[in-house]
């Protein structure tokens, strides 16, 4: 017997990979700029969390957002 939470799970990866490769699809030259948006969005999800949602930031954590806003901005001006 399945357990029930494995059809949202399906249900929710069938959907992100479909919403992801839309992005990608209608935009088969730029596909790093499309990964690069991908990324950035959770640069602003974290501080969000942690104001809205009282999550905590650990320090790894912020060193990988510190890492992720260099790159966008490398592959924006490479464009």
């Amino acid at each position: 017997m399945i357990p029930p939470c494995w059809h949202a799970g399906s249900w929710t990866g069938l959907v992100a990979f479909f919403s992801f490769g839309s992005i990608t699809l209608t935009r088969l030259d730029k596909i790093n700029e499309a990964a690069v948006l991908r990324e950035t969005s959770t640069v602003f999800a974290a501080p969000i969390s942690w104001l809205v949602l009282k999550e905590t930031v650990d320090p790894h954590r912020i060193t990988l957002m510190v890492l992720i806003v260099p790159g966008a901005v490398i592959v924006e001006i490479g464009r």
